[in-house]
């Protein structure tokens, strides 16, 4: 029983000082993605690259997978507008294209797995 009390204890304190991360998504139009990409991993970001198609931006696209503190959030924001507009100095901007990228934020603790078991078991 003492047991019990002592990992129940630290399981709280854990959760206590644990950060809430967030998972951010962000649709990109293709002619920031090496920009961004190489920006952001420069700013110490982790992310994970997916190349996309389809009408979202009405445009191919990059879609950039980014997990964030979420306190970070706002720094993130302003990190992709930076380098953007840097971006945009040089290369000029689209006119055709209001959006550069569009990015939605998604709290890891309400995401649901889709395999919740290893994959290829039928339990």
């Amino acid at each position: 029983m003492k047991e019990n009390i002592s990992i129940r204890w630290i399981h709280q304190k854990v959760i206590k000082r644990r950060k809430t991360m967030k998972l951010v998504i962000v649709i990109v139009q293709n002619r920031y993605r090496e920009a961004l990409t190489e920006g952001l991993k420069k700013a110490d970001y982790r992310l994970t690259e997916l190349s996309s198609s389809g009408g979202f931006l009405r445009k191919r696209s990059t879609t950039f997978l980014v997990g964030i503190n979420e306190e970070d959030a706002d720094k993130l924001q302003e990190t992709m507008k930076r380098i953007c507009l840097r971006y945009e100095a040089t290369h000029g901007r689209n006119r055709d294209q209001d959006h550069r990228y569009v990015s939605f934020m998604v709290d890891t603790e309400d995401a649901v797995p889709f395999i919740s078991r290893g994959a290829g078991t039928n339990n």
